[in-house]
């Protein structure tokens, strides 16, 4: 059996800069990250990929993507690039 890394960070056996946890997702910043800021966001629920995460799942999980997304770059004073479109 292939150890999961993402689980393995969740129940707290491997360290990481964890910078947000809830009862859905799991959020760290990325031990190579192409950028300053680069923020990792996993469910807590074991899923090979988003595809296989439950429905019921989807809505808790992207609300802390979408509020990790959101306070990231002035907590890390990391700068985005927003194209205008």
């Amino acid at each position: 059996m292939t150890t999961c890394v993402f689980c393995e960070i969740i129940r707290g056996r491997t360290p990481a800069d964890i910078v947000y946890a809830d009862d859905h997702a799991v959020a760290f910043l990325d031990r190579s990250p192409v950028f300053k800021g680069h923020v990792l966001v996993v469910p807590v629920s074991h899923v090979v990929t988003l595809g296989d995460l439950p429905g019921e799942e989807l809505a808790p999980f992207f609300a802390v993507v979408q509020r990790v997304s959101a306070v990231m770059p002035n907590a890390l004073d990391a700068h985005t690039e927003r194209s205008s479109r």
